[in-house]
């Protein structure tokens, strides 16, 4: 039974994820303000750059702020639900008359496991294949700084860091982006980086047990967000790979960049 509704509320928790990231930002604002689809335009990509070039930066900017607070919010909402759960349980177990020892009570406070990283992959997943706007989204880098940000705000430093050297070196956005989501969660493997203080919203919490055996979960499941991220920039890596991918210099004006 406890099996059995751990996965169903984890279930909820990617559904829930998904329609809020269905709720594509660029599409929204594009158009409700502006009566455009930017994927329409350039790259016909509804995320952050295509926007840029779009809309202009501006509003570029606030579609990412949204987009990354997006994910952080589904999160943070199936952080509430399972706090709430393991609390009730807790509570429902101190005020039981029945006798049960510190071991018992703290194996059965622990037995729904919760991850709230899993809505943050089903936000991921509702941002690249929207259901409200046929399945065509963005690329989805927004929403996975989000999820770092959610597992310990330092990735999303290491993020940055390693994006725009990256970028730097190398001129291909795409590529920045990729290898700067994958380096910063390998980072997710060091314990105190995602069950620590700043990791508390991966639901560990209080709960030591989880937090000295199965901290490791969170890397799992960042391999998924990546996975997904990965898999919306196929295209890009083929066009990197023909050498037809166009590239960015950090230092000059650039226009009609094809994400």
């Amino acid at each position: 039974m406890v099996t059995f509704l751990s996965i169903i509320t984890n279930l909820m928790f990617l559904l829930l994820g998904y329609l809020i990231g269905s709720l594509n930002t660029s599409l929204i604002i594009g158009k409700k303000f502006f009566k455009i689809d930017v994927r329409e335009h350039h790259s016909k990509n509804a995320g952050y750059t295509n926007a840029k070039r779009v809309l202009g930066s501006k509003i570029a900017a606030l579609i990412l702020f949204i987009d990354i607070f997006k994910s952080i919010l589904a999160v943070l909402i199936a952080f509430g639900i399972s706090y709430v759960i393991n609390k009730d349980i807790q509570s429902r177990l101190k005020n039981s008359d029945e006798l049960v020892d510190f071991r018992a009570v703290s194996l059965i406070t622990h037995q729904l496991y919760l991850f709230p990283i899993i809505a943050g992959i089903g936000n991921l997943i509702g941002h690249v294949w929207p259901v409200f706007f046929d399945f065509r989204g963005g690329k989805g880098v927004a929403s996975i700084i989000g999820i770092l940000v959610t597992i310990n705000i330092i990735l999303v430093v290491i993020f940055i860091i390693v994006y725009f050297i990256v970028l730097y070196f190398w001129k291909y956005v795409s590529l920045s982006s990729a290898l700067a989501a994958s380096i910063s969660g390998l980072f997710a493997l060091i314990p105190w980086i995602s069950a620590d203080i700043l990791g508390y919203f991966n639901g560990y919490g209080d709960m030591f047990w989880l937090k000295t055996n199965l901290f490791y979960i969170t890397f799992i499941f960042y391999l998924l967000a990546l996975a997904v991220l990965l898999w919306s920039h196929r295209s890009n890596f083929i066009r990197i790979k023909e050498k037809t991918e166009r590239k960015v210099d950090l230092f000059k004006n650039n226009k009609n960049v094809k994400l």
